[in-house]
């Protein structure tokens, strides 16, 4: 079950997620808004926002990411979002990354 708390996780090999969360609507746009924050000093691959529709059992690509971020975001439908380095996209060291919501 999906959280609307903040999600964080070192990352340190590949296949490592934080736990999934849900974004809570703004009462002034009505989109959903949140932050992500990766912070890696050696942190050598790809850092993967995944994201899935409510009812789907697959997370998606949503973007990427191969440095230091402090980044706003904005969703104009509710779903589950989850960050860190999918299958493949790991080389080396650990970066810190969460999704905080607004």
């Amino acid at each position: 079950m999906a959280t609307s708390a903040i999600v964080t996780r070192t990352v340190d090999a590949e296949n490592e997620f934080t736990d999934p969360i849900y974004l809570r609507a703004t009462r002034q746009s009505g989109s959903y808004r949140g932050v992500v924050r990766i912070v890696g000093t050696s942190f050598v691959g790809t850092i993967e926002l995944q994201a899935r529709l409510s009812g789907e059992s697959t997370f998606v690509p949503f973007k990427e990411y191969t440095a230091n971020v402090l980044e706003n975001i904005e969703l104009f439908a509710p779903m589950e979002l989850r960050i860190g380095v999918a299958t493949g996209d790991f080389t080396s060291g650990s970066a810190v990354v969460a999704i905080i919501p607004a």
